[in-house]
């Protein structure tokens, strides 16, 4: 690496392009460099400083990401959202994952460099302020209402199980409370003495052993849509007016159209109000929030 390191910078034109950055006399455009070279100059003029890398599709996004890798840890992929994404009643939350990491990158402030693709920045998102809200923190010796703890975590997209074995899950047995956060690495066990944290430990979800005690614990939502009793109230009216205006059009429609429409209609309904959180609902955000962003 040194000598790659060495190589780059005898070169006149690292020394111009590091010096107009240096001085912010930005932005300033570089050509000449093949694909395999541009990584490692990026690495290179903008080291220590966070930086975001766009390019044009979802494949070289990657690319770039596992190029980025060899010369420096804190690399950030933030993949776009497929269709079926949005549309399916089981997906892996691999996905929602990477991109939740990139958001507790951003609002813990930590440096590192992001990656994506013109697809991914103009995804809809919810705003920053209703995510960062959104954030569990707990620590020792602070009071938990297990009730409303638990319907808080399925709010937040969390699954409630019988038996922790993957990201997105949880289970409250009594004063014992297993959570495994979608940006962690280790699930978590929080036991109680009564309504309040004796101890937090990291559990390995293989063995189920403890593997350290730790002071606190934060817990990002598993899903990208964060959900409300009024988000609910709110949703229920959106989609119902929405059928209605639909179904206006449909009215000479053939009648298995109408019957499929009305049935999509009400198994979404039955979804909100039963499942509160519920793969698929980030095609319905906009039910849930007017004020969206990029």
């Amino acid at each position: 690496m040194n000598i790659l390191n060495s190589s780059l910078k005898e070169l006149e034109s690292f020394h111009l392009a590091y010096d107009e950055i240096r001085h912010k006399k930005t932005p300033i455009s570089i050509f000449g460099a093949i694909d395999s070279q541009k990584c490692h100059l990026v690495a290179e003029l903008s080291n220590h400083v966070e930086k975001i890398i766009i390019t044009y599709n979802e494949v070289k996004a990657r690319e770039i990401y596992e190029d980025m890798l060899f010369f420096q840890k804190d690399v950030f992929l933030y993949p776009s959202k497929d269709i079926i994404f949005y549309s399916a009643d089981v997906h892996s939350n691999d996905i929602t994952k990477e991109r939740m990491i990139v958001f507790k990158q951003l609002i813990e402030k930590q440096k590192g460099t992001i990656i994506l693709s013109i697809e991914a920045m103009v995804d809809h998102l919810l705003q920053r302020e209703i995510i960062e809200k959104s954030i569990i923190k707990f620590s020792t010796g602070k009071e938990i209402n297990t009730k409303t703890f638990g319907q808080k975590l399925i709010y937040m997209g969390y699954k409630r199980v019988a038996q922790v074995e993957r990201q997105g899950q949880f289970t409250i047995r009594g004063g014992i409370i297993d959570i495994y956060p979608l940006t962690e690495k280790e699930m978590v066990r929080i036991e109680l003495w009564g309504d309040e944290i004796d101890s937090i430990r990291q559990v390995n979800h293989e063995t189920q052993r403890s593997t350290i005690s730790v002071d606190s614990v934060t817990i990002y939502p598993a899903r990208e849509v964060v959900v409300t009793d009024i988000g609910i109230k709110d949703a229920l009216k959106a989609i119902k007016k929405d059928y209605e205006k639909t179904a206006k059009k449909f009215v000479s429609a053939d009648s298995n159209i109408r019957e499929k429409l009305l049935e999509t209609y009400e198994q979404l309904k039955w979804k909100i109000k039963s499942e509160g959180n519920f793969n698929g609902i980030e095609g319905n955000i906009h039910y849930y929030y007017k004020d969206l962003v990029s």
